[in-house]
């Protein structure tokens, strides 16, 4: 037995997602946030986020005022992919409540380049993994909650859609279109079959 090589075992990890919110828990959630003003306004705007728009919390840390804009007709929109999402009142008025600290310690409001959500070193953003224990202290369970809001999405909205509003590579987004077994499912698996003509 002492001569035998070294044997590599390959283990089958499942990549699918098993962790998912019940639609009417997310929503209550949401209202919540939306709602609730003795929360800290960062934080309901981060869960909302998630929430609403399926953000990974490691790409909400690093969310800066550049991917706010705002419009003439007075709606604000997000960046988060190549297609701006408009947000709701209440959100967009939170997000526009957000301050950054200021190196006396007061608050000033946000001017582009700034991290929407800053860190305590001073330059830095909020360290995700800080983010994600914050929003767990008001209920919000990140990834369960963003696997749902993916999931809802893919029921109503073409993979390339998605991709666009979220921010999310077209192999994400036909996986999910997939995992919904809703009508956009079929429309995934022949646009993966169809050849590239450009």
């Amino acid at each position: 037995m002492r001569n035998l090589p070294p044997l590599d075992i390959p283990i089958r990890i499942n990549t699918e997602p098993s962790q998912f919110t019940p639609d009417d828990h997310r929503w209550a959630q949401a209202r919540r946030l939306l709602t609730e003003d003795t929360l800290p306004t960062a934080d309901r705007v981060a869960g909302l986020l998630v929430l609403l728009f399926a953000q990974q919390v490691s790409r909400i840390a690093r969310l800066t005022r550049s991917h706010i804009h705002h419009r003439d007709d007075g709606l604000t929109e997000l960046s988060l992919g190549a297609t701006n999402v408009v947000l709701p009142g209440p959100l967009a008025d939170l997000i526009n409540q957000l301050p950054t600290p200021r190196s006396d310690g007061t608050a000033r409001h946000l001017h582009d380049g700034t991290w929407l959500f800053p860190g305590r070193r001073p330059g830095q953003p909020l360290h995700p993994t800080t983010l994600s224990r914050r929003l767990a202290q008001l209920g919000i369970d990140a990834r369960p909650d963003r696997n749902s809001a993916l999931l809802d999405y893919a029921r109503q909205l073409p993979p390339p859609v998605i991709g666009r509003l979220l921010g999310l590579a077209p192999g994400t987004v036909d996986r999910w279109a997939t995992i919904s077994g809703g009508r956009w499912a079929r429309y995934s698996n022949m646009a993966s079959r169809t050849p590239d003509r450009t």
